[in-house]
Order: structure tokens, then sequence, then C-alpha cells
């Protein structure tokens, strides 16, 4: 009870002092807003680096395995009983597409069969990527005729393609063939393009039937086939990766292919949550300003209670639990604002982000482990910040406490 007295008192009541109260309410507000920003930033970078990684995993698989033929069919057959959601083998291809108005652009030719196509376009729809490009009718649009495709739509805009718009397909080695010798290609229909929203696979990619979809390209040297397991879990990744490379498979999963993305995400969340970190810190050692200001200007009060029987080392523990009544009311108001403002924006779903970004509203992941971080950070910080100025109660006996005119 003394030492709440001695809080409400010494810090916020006139009596305190305008210097003392101006910067006990500096630091509290500073405390509360550093914690809340660190918070409310942190979820939003969260929640861009969980919407990226489901963009991601919308369209391409967790785990490729290569190899030849006759291995992918093997490998598929016996990862079958893994508890894999699917186990596909798919063709790719590097082409160069041609339009009727002379534009070149290249492409990743990928070939899948109807059901594949189908499953693609389901979760992109379900998950709402895109609200443009006839793919939403997910009966249709998979179902490719012989010399139908589907194309990107960043790779159809920069070619000035549209739907029903008729395009050449031409492998790069074609191009290097000797002088007088033709060059085989394959003619093809846009039946449908696709948006996903991740820009490598809009802007390069090219989906047909791999039965027998481009026919003429079937001799080109830069085919290859691999089999694509999507699974129930991103956890099973590593278990899926070491049974594959003892069947003797070269494996390249989800993170080896966007491990330079998913580093600079990482680094970014770092970097940020460091520096807002930091800032909220030095706020947070303005603690210790209080208690030397507070200690100094009731030199004479901590006499009077010196000289009625406290100790010195019960004194100094006093003093040490106001700084951290201080500190833990900054830190709790700014975890109830930052927490309530984070889910706040996630009921909210606001679309007001350009679409040049991942995601055009702000998702919110909230880290729990980064909370308690950020709990048991600032009570240490509390700690010492409110115990290192009352060393100064030490210095003093309380007579002398007692003749200071301060």
């Amino acid at each position: 009870m003394l030492t709440l007295s001695f809080f409400k008192n010494y810090l916020f009541s006139k009596r305190s002092g305008a210097l003392i109260r101006i910067i006990s309410w500096v630091c509290l507000i500073g405390v509360t807003v550093g914690v809340t920003t660190l918070i409310i930033v942190m979820s939003v970078m969260n929640g861009f680096n969980e919407s990226i990684r489901n963009k991601l995993l919308l369209t391409k698989p967790h785990v490729i395995l290569k190899g030849n033929e006759s291995e992918l069919k093997t490998w598929k057959e016996k990862l079958n009983n893994q508890n894999i959601v699917s186990a596909d083998i798919v063709e790719n291809q590097d082409v160069v597409v041609r339009t009727v108005e002379g534009l070149y652009g290249g492409a990743v030719a990928k070939g899948m069969d109807t059901s594949q196509l189908q499953a693609l376009f389901k979760r992109l729809t379900d998950e709402r990527v895109g609200e443009e490009g006839s793919f939403l009718q997910v009966e249709d649009a998979a179902i490719l005729e012989s010399g139908e495709v589907i194309l990107g739509k960043g790779l159809a805009t920069s070619l000035s393609v549209f739907e029903g718009d008729q395009i050449v397909v031409i492998p790069p080695e074609a191009l290097l063939l000797p002088s007088g010798e033709m060059p085989y290609y394959a003619r093809a229909r846009v039946k449908a393009i696709l948006q996903t929203e991740l820009q490598d696979v809009d802007s390069q990619t090219l989906y047909y039937n791999i039965d027998g979809g481009l026919k003429a390209l079937s001799q080109s040297r830069s085919r290859f086939q691999e089999l694509e397991l999507r699974l129930t879990s991103v956890n099973q990744v590593e278990d899926i990766k070491k049974i594959a490379i003892n069947m003797g498979a070269q494996v390249d999963t989800w993170k080896d292919r966007d491990r330079a993305m998913l580093f600079a995400l990482k680094m970014e969340k770092f970097i940020i949550g460091t520096i807002i970190g930091i800032s909220t810190l030095i706020t947070a050692f303005s603690i210790l300003t209080v208690l030397v200001l507070l200690i100094t200007q009731k030199k004479k009060d901590i006499g009077i209670l010196m000289s009625m029987g406290c100790s010195r080392s019960s004194t100094r523990w006093m003093f040490v639990r106001i700084g951290l009544i201080l500190s833990f009311l900054g830190l709790g108001s700014g975890m109830i604002l930052g927490l309530s403002l984070s889910f706040s924006l996630d009921e909210a779903k606001l679309n007001i982000l350009p679409n040049i970004y991942y995601d055009t509203s702000i998702p919110i992941a909230i880290e729990w482990s980064l909370i308690i971080t950020a709990l048991i950070g600032g009570s240490i910080v509390a700690f010492v910040g409110s115990y290192v100025p009352t060393s100064l109660i030490l210095r003093f006996s309380p007579s002398e406490a007692l003749r200071a005119k301060v």
C-alpha cells in the first residue's frame, strides 16, 4: 500500500512537481506507443509472410523429385503410402512465344493433365486469388484440347494477347538449327488467362495438357519431367525429402526454390523488429530519469521514512517497485492496445493496398512467442532501469537526508 501511495502521490499528483509529472507521463505514453507499434508492425509482417507463403503453395508443390520417366513412376507408387495429398508427373520446358503481331516473349511451358489443372484452379478460386480471367470457371477452363493453352496474366499482358488469340510456341533449340533447316514449332490458341498474383508465375508460365496438348514439342530436348508432391502439411517436407533422397531422387523443396525471397522476408522482419524494439528500449530507460529526479527531489521524505525505522534496503526496494509499476503499466497498456488494434485490423480486412503487393488487404498474424519475448525483455529492462538509480538511496544517511534543502 505504501508503494502504491508513493506511486500515485509522487509521480502523477500535483505535489510531485511539474517536471516529474511530465516525464512520468512521457515515459508511460512512450512505452505504451512503442509496445503497441511493435506488436502491430510485427503482426502485419507475419501476416504478409504467411500470405506470401500460402500464395506460393497454391501454385507450387511442396516437394519436387527429378529423374527419368521410369524412376518417377516408381517413386510415385512408393510415396503413395506416405499420407501425400497428390503425387503428379508434370512436364516442363523453356519456350519462346510469338504472337501474330510479331511480338516475342520467353516462357516456361508446364504440361499437366485435366485433373491437375482443375485442382490448381480450384485452389486459386477457393482462396479468391485474382478476380479476372476465365479460370474462375473451373470446369471449362481446365479442359484443354490439343493446341489449347493457358497463359499467365503478366505474360499475356506483355505480349498483348487475349483469350481466343493464336500464338506460336517455339523451343529455344529450334532457333539454333543450321541455315536452311526448318525449325519445329507448335501453334496454339489461348483458351484462358490465369492470374495468381505471383509475379514469377504470372509473367512466365504457359500451361498445356500433358496428354498431347503440344504434340509438336514432344521432341524438344529442353523438355523434362518431374514428380510434384503436395503434402497435408508443410511440416512433412523434411521427412518426405529424406525418404526421397534415400530412394536416390534429386529433391527440391518449396523452401529451396524460393530461398532468396524467404531469406529477404526474414531479414526484413528482423531488421524492422530490431529498430522498433531499440526505440522502445530507449523510451523504457526514461524510467531511470524519473526515479533519479524523484529520489533527488524527495530526499527529505526518504530521510523521514528511514528515521521512522524503514531500512535502506526496504526503502530501495520500494522505489524499485515504483519503477516496475510504471513500466508494467506501459507494457500492459501497450500490449492490450496493440492486440486490440491487430484483431480489429484482422476483422476489418481493409483492401487499401495497391495491386503491386501480394495481398491488397492488411493481413494480420499474431506471433505469441514475440509477445512473450517482448514481455520478458520489457520486464528485464524495467527492473534494470528501476534498480540502478535507487543506489542513490545508499549514499546518504537519514540525518543527511533530513537536513537536505530539496
